[in-house]
């Protein structure tokens, strides 16, 4: 290979120069872009724009992280993002103060963590983040000891949101929007005004692993996914008036859900005692554990869908507020008596319907079906209907097959009865060919018996007659020999043969499906001695056979198969030195022309 030429040795070299010298820049740039910008406050009029209020007298940028040190404050005190469009990796509240900040001004993008990590002189209290101000999630976000106060949303843009609570309370004042998820942890209380009242524009999910979940009427996020809640999480509802749950609702773990009267929403309530109201919860519930209702004077009916799976939504101790649910529900018992028929491709089934529905009517049932030796089932298509009968259709005749069957109702598929070996004959087809057909001359009548063995198939539909035909071994054209019909294996031609010519016979079965192929009996001379002369006429059949014949030679079933197209491959023979080695030289260059590497241009 020709090594390259200087020049363009040295072109590589200033190229590959150039680019490291390019990568080193960007990275130094990305690095440079992303910074902690820490809260002075020196500049002295409170606005993010001041370059003075920061650290290194620089405003915030695009991808930077701010955090705010409450050691110093003598007040709460509220801050102003006056910069448009400002996206931040995170945003942090620390240090020793029962005073704490509140952010408000323009809408900011927010990637990492929002968090407050204060607490007040003596450690003992977590204070709260405010933001009075937009947020737009870019990525997924934990917000730690944060509220976000009333008026102003949380678009999530299909990213999750991680609420966690120490001890305070946390939440939304405006409904949060988008398709993001929503889970909410900690040992304090997450909740806001109307945070997450039921809106059209938020369709994530909410789930409730620990700590408490308050707020107004309405505070389960969509009404398509609804809120889980699980471990020891807690739901509670600040309700002044009857109230509505319109939210599907998945209850387990040791935390309960309570509706309470309440003069005010938020993480505060009022405990006083008044007449109760009456609420019901029309949308889905599902329990995952046993689970408790803490009502204060509000009385609960479950009036929706209700999937207890065993077990059970009871009142909890200390609390007035009383439950009420539907009777526990179940999958539907077994089906009974299932009786399968089989027909050509088909078999049609017949059950009798669960002694129990599962508190729920049954729907549908779940038909299935195999080969018996196979392992895996196939579920039978066909529209949801209550009828205990179905015809499976698209099987094959002759295997056997098990069939299963279960109820379904609203809360799930029961328990399967089955029936199995159930074989599907194969389709009645015509007979095969009978076998060893021969020929004799009858000693004392001295006519022609034609005798064979039945075929060894009947073709699944019993033999009803035999069609006999002659015709002489010189001639083309075949006579049909008319006779009652008969099932026996032995036919004497008792006249129209004539004495000492050679004759063609052959012999077909016949059922319900038609006529089967023919064996076929050739050049048999008939030598009768005092036999009759004339051409094939009026036969009748015997049960039994005389004398033997003379010359006779018996063939193959007819088949229909030319002898031509029965040439096997083994016959080809190559016999010349000379073309044997022409035809390996030609084998070879074959495979060197489709081995053989090729040059490319």
């Amino acid at each position: 290979m020709k090594k390259p030429s200087k020049n363009i040795r040295r072109v590589l070299i200033t190229a590959l120069f150039l680019i490291g010298v390019t990568v080193l820049q960007f990275q130094t740039s990305m690095v440079s872009f992303a910074a902690a910008k820490t809260w002075t406050g020196t500049g002295g009029d409170n606005k993010f724009s001041t370059a003075t209020n920061w650290s290194g007298n620089a405003v915030p940028t695009n991808g930077d992280s701010i955090l705010f040190n409450t050691a110093g404050l003598s007040a709460d005190t509220t801050l102003l993002n006056d910069i448009t469009g400002l996206s931040l990796a995170g945003i942090t509240e620390y240090g020793a103060n029962q005073f704490s900040y509140t952010i408000s001004g323009n809408t900011m993008a927010v990637a990492g963590t929002v968090e407050s990590t204060a607490t007040n002189a003596a450690g003992t209290t977590i204070n709260v983040l405010v933001l009075n101000t937009g947020l737009t999630l870019s990525a997924n976000t934990t917000f730690h000891n944060v509220l976000v106060g009333s008026g102003h949303s949380v678009d999530t843009q299909g990213h999750n949101i991680s609420a966690v609570t120490d001890d305070v309370c946390g939440g939304f004042g405006s409904p949060i929007v988008g398709n993001g998820n929503l889970a909410i942890s900690g040992t304090g209380t997450f909740g806001g005004s109307t945070g997450l009242v039921s809106n059209p524009s938020f369709t994530g999910a909410i789930t409730v692993n620990s700590g408490l979940m308050v707020g107004p009427n309405g505070m389960f996020g969509s009404t398509g996914t609804g809120t889980t809640v699980s471990g020891t999480g807690r739901v509670s509802i600040y309700a002044t008036s009857n109230f509505t749950g319109v939210e599907p609702l998945t209850l387990g773990g040791t935390g309960n859900l309570g509706i309470q009267w309440a003069s005010q929403s938020g993480c505060s309530g009022d405990s006083a005692t008044i007449p109760p109201y009456v609420d019901s919860w029309t949308a889905p519930v599902t329990l995952t554990s046993n689970f408790l209702y803490a009502g204060q004077d509000h009385n609960l009916t479950v009036s929706g869908p209700y999937t207890s799976n065993g077990f059970t939504f009871t009142k909890a101790t200390g609390y007035n507020g009383t439950i009420t649910t539907p009777a526990q529900t179940t999958a539907p018992g077994t089906p009974t008596n299932l009786v399968a028929t089989p027909s050509s491709a088909q078999v049609a089934l017949s059950w009798s319907a669960p002694a129990s529905d599962g508190g729920v009517a049954i729907s549908d049932y779940a038909i299935q079906y195999k080969l018996s030796s196979a392992g895996s089932w196939t579920t039978f298509t066909h529209g949801a209907s209550t009828a205990t009968t179905a015809t499976v259709t698209g099987l094959t005749n002759g295997s056997s097959y098990d069939f299963r069957v279960a109820a379904v109702n609203s809360v799930g598929t029961g328990s399967n009865v089955t029936i199995t070996g159930v074989n599907i004959a194969a389709a009645a087809t015509v007979p095969s060919a009978v076998t060893f057909p021969s020929a004799s001359v009858n000693a004392t009548s001295h006519n022609v018996v034609l005798n064979w063995t039945a075929p060894a198939s009947n073709g699944g539909s019993a033999i009803t007659n035999y069609l006999i035909e002659a015709k002489l071994s010189s001639a083309s054209t075949w006579s049909t020999i008319s006779h009652t019909a008969f099932t026996g294996t032995s036919f004497e031609i008792l006249n129209g043969l004539t004495d000492g010519q050679t004759y063609d016979f052959r012999i077909s079965p016949i059922n319900a499906q038609g006529t089967g192929p023919s064996a076929m009996i050739s050049n048999y001379t008939y030598t009768a001695g005092t036999g009759s002369t004339g051409s094939p006429g009026s036969t009748d059949n015997i049960g039994n056979a005389g004398g033997v014949g003379t010359s006779q030679t018996v063939t193959a079933p007819n088949t229909g198969i030319s002898p031509l197209a029965m040439t096997p491959l083994k016959n080809l023979q190559i016999k010349s030195p000379f073309a044997i080695v022409i035809f390996g030289l030609a084998s070879v260059a074959a495979v060197l022309f489709v081995a053989w590497p090729r040059r490319t241009n």
